[in-house]
């Protein structure tokens, strides 16, 4: 999900017996549904519950009051600012991210485990497959193919083909 996806998340939307999310309000304004990997985390000893903690609020994720958290990316980007600071105040590496990269090391992981690059435009939200592949190069099989694809066509005009 995108961090506004994830942050405006209501427990309406949230179905944990199909393992599925509902968003109704994406980027494109086309409602989509997520999957979520239950199975999978059960096996790491982890369970999903989603149970309210806020009795007036229908958010996922909320304030102490029950509203939503808003400008999420733009927090996390000054959490990083001081984070950032403090390890260079403690002479530490540091390496800041954005909220956004979680997203992308989701697709990587995804398509390095053997995911479908078509569910993975859906699951993204991607209208176009042709944006997911952008992925594909961050994985080990897609660097491959993209070296195999660069070594077939790179005398292409010497009138020689190399593979």
């Amino acid at each position: 999900m995108r961090a506004e996806e994830g942050f405006s998340l209501e427990h309406g939307q949230c179905d944990l017996k199909r393992h599925e999310r509902l968003l109704p309000r994406t980027k494109t304004n086309r409602p989509r549904v997520i999957p979520l990997a239950d199975p999978l985390l059960a096996d790491a000893g982890i369970t999903l519950s989603i149970t309210p903690r806020h009795l007036t609020s229908p958010f996922v994720f909320w304030h102490g009051d029950g509203t939503r958290y808003r400008n999420v990316a733009s927090r996390f980007a000054e959490i990083m600012r001081r984070a950032e600071r403090q390890a260079l105040v403690e002479k530490r590496q540091f390496q800041r991210f954005r909220c956004h990269d979680l997203r992308h090391k989701f697709a990587v992981e995804y398509l390095k485990s053997g995911g479908d690059i078509y569910a993975l435009a859906r699951i993204l939200g991607h209208s176009s497959v042709k944006t997911t592949e952008i992925y594909l190069a961050c994985t080990s099989e897609g660097v491959s193919q993209k070296v195999s694809q660069q070594r077939r066509f790179s005398r292409a005009g010497e009138g020689e083909i190399s593979i």
